[in-house]
């Protein structure tokens, strides 16, 4: 292979803001994005193959199992979420740039598979700034956003190459740093 293909994972923890920032790279910045896999139901905003792939609890433990997955985890409410290594493959495929978003312990597994792989991680400014994004979006039960607060309180920024705080009322602001790294990263 003449050059490696250049992968890229953008990921924070819930209320962080990471999908907003994914959503604002485009048309910036040419990617694609491998598609997770998640055992919970689809979201009435989301689309299937486009935003997760929705599979059942039992599928999901199964390919645990069988070996298919690159990464996954057990969320905050109890249901699984990871990338299997067909959704990887067809990422590879298109010749793009590849996004990945998993979290912290997803990017730890990315990178002992991808060691060239460059990591941003998306950083919320403060517990309280967590907790009122997370209400706000009006999912959760107070059982499940007290689950992701701890979630939040115990994620590891260690294995990213840089983290970006994304501040109230600036994601255009983290949105240009997160383009000025990946940038950098697609030049080196």
């Amino acid at each position: 292979m003449p050059q490696q293909q250049k992968i890229i994972i953008i990921s924070g923890p819930s209320g962080s803001g990471q999908d907003s920032v994914i959503a604002g790279l485009q048309p910036d910045i040419d990617f694609v994005k491998v598609v997770t896999t998640a055992s919970r139901p689809r979201r009435s905003t989301e689309v299937e193959g486009k935003d997760y792939y929705f599979i059942s609890q039992e599928e999901f433990e199964r390919k645990i199992k069988a070996g298919e997955m690159v990464e996954w985890e057990k969320q905050a409410d109890g249901q699984y979420k990871g990338m299997s290594h067909v959704g990887v493959a067809d990422a590879l495929k298109q010749g793009k740039l590849v996004l990945m978003k998993l979290d912290w312990k997803g990017v730890q597994s990315a990178k002992k598979i991808y060691p060239h792989v460059f990591a941003i991680g998306i950083q919320v400014p403060d517990p309280e700034t967590a907790r009122k994004r997370l209400e706000a979006r009006a999912q959760d039960a107070k059982e499940v956003i007290e689950r992701r607060m701890k979630a939040i309180h115990d994620w590891n920024y260690g294995a990213y190459d840089v983290v970006i705080v994304n501040e109230d009322n600036k994601l255009d602001q983290t949105i240009a740093k997160v383009k000025k790294h990946i940038k950098n990263y697609l030049a080196a």
